[in-house]
């Protein structure tokens, strides 16, 4: 799959499905369901991304202008220990 620029993109569900697939067979891998171990790491990184916006103040939104905001997405990636990372 491609996305913006053509950089080279997976969904989640895509992407566990290929860990399921590579890790099946592996005893020592350690995780039964790919797909809850990432999305449990994402939501956690996403959550900590929006706490950081607020400490300080609403930077999502500096003019508390009522219901306004942009939010384009996340990127992540995932490191040789299947840990997500936020890029």
């Amino acid at each position: 799959m491609t996305g913006m620029n053509d950089i080279p993109t997976i969904s989640v569900g895509d992407l566990c499905d290929f860990f399921e697939e590579k890790e099946k067979n592996n005893s020592n891998c350690g995780i039964s369901n790919f797909e809850y171990h990432f999305w449990e790491q994402i939501k956690t990184l996403v959550k900590l991304a929006f706490d950081s916006m607020f400490q300080k103040g609403n930077l999502l939104n500096p003019n508390q202008l009522p219901n306004i905001y942009e939010l384009f997405g996340f990127d992540f990636m995932v490191d040789e220990n299947y840990k997500c990372w936020l890029i």
